[in-house]
Parts: C-alpha cells; sequence; structure tokens
C-alpha cells in the first residue's frame, strides 16, 4: 500500500490527529492511521499529485492538486471502504 515514487504531500488531519493523508507522483491520494501506521484507502487521479489539503471545517473533504495544476476536491467516500 506504500506510495510507489516520492512522497510530495503530507498532511495532519485537523479533526482526527491520528489521520495522516499524503501524494505522491504515483498519482495517489493515500489515508493512513498515524498511531500505527496502517493503510486506510487511497484514490488514484490521472496525473501525479504535488499537494493535499484538508478541509477546514468539514472532516470528510479534502482537495489535491496535480503538478498540470489541475484541482480535484473529495469526500473521504469517494475512496472507497476503509481497511
Amino acid at each position: 500500500y506504500m506510495h510507489m515514487g516520492s512522497v510530495e504531500a503530507m498532511r495532519w488531519c485537523p479533526h482526527e490527529p491520528r489521520v495522516l493523508l499524503t501524494s505522491g507522483d504515483d498519482r495517489r491520494t493515500v489515508l493512513w492511521n498515524a498511531a500505527d501506521g496502517s493503510y486506510l484507502t487511497e484514490h488514484s487521479l490521472g496525473g501525479p499529485l504535488n499537494d493535499v489539503q484538508w478541509h477546514p471545517t468539514r472532516p470528510s473533504v479534502l482537495s489535491s492538486s496535480s503538478f498540470e495544476g489541475e484541482i480535484h476536491v473529495h469526500a473521504i467516500h469517494d475512496f472507497g471502504p476503509l481497511v
């Protein structure tokens, strides 16, 4: 479940401090349980990603951006089931 390329961004969830969000040049945004290092779920996009952000007031909403300048807004349920 780890990234297959470089990790370009990491953000702690402001609403749940055990959850870490990462994105990388492997086109994946991944949610992790930082308390034990376990994989939770992921979402893949069309191109390499360079940043991720949590919504400041909505715990289930986040965004990711690509090197091509695209911005994607996601809800955690878009990622699929949590492992």
